[in-house]
């Protein structure tokens, strides 16, 4: 069932061994003000008792290390980002493999790469999915 839905994500409610799992698909913007209207959108989707999965394109980065190349990043988009973060209590899923998981395909000094897809968990889906990976 569709919870909530704008330009940059929706929200679903599924079953899964017939508890329900609230799962938020993400495509942001790259425009910070554009995804701060995402962050308060999702806060509002924010479930109180079940385990709720936000994954996709965030189109931002967390901390300078999760970037080589390419232009910095506006510290307060990554500030708006985490905040989002904390304010929802999430954790990231652990991952696997790259530590980037976006890559403009330039060489050389062009090349410019990212962590900008990722999977946040609430912490009922944390407890639920403690063996869970990205890959």
């Amino acid at each position: 069932m569709v919870l909530s839905s704008s330009a940059q994500h929706v929200t679903v409610s599924i079953l899964f061994d017939s508890h329900p799992i609230v799962v938020s698909v993400v495509y942001a913007k790259c425009n910070y003000l554009e995804r701060r209207e995402l962050w308060s959108q999702l806060q509002l989707d924010l479930p109180t008792d079940d385990p709720w999965l936000c994954i996709g394109d965030f189109n931002i980065i967390r901390e300078d290390m999760e970037q080589r190349g390419g232009r910095p990043r506006l510290w307060v988009a990554m500030e708006d980002f985490n905040d989002f973060i904390d304010s929802c209590g999430l954790t990231e899923m652990k991952s696997v493999g790259s530590k980037f998981s976006w890559c403009n395909g330039q060489k050389g000094m062009a090349c410019s790469c990212s962590k900008l897809d990722r999977c946040l968990l609430n912490p009922v889906a944390a407890s639920l999915m403690f063996e869970a990976f990205v890959k």
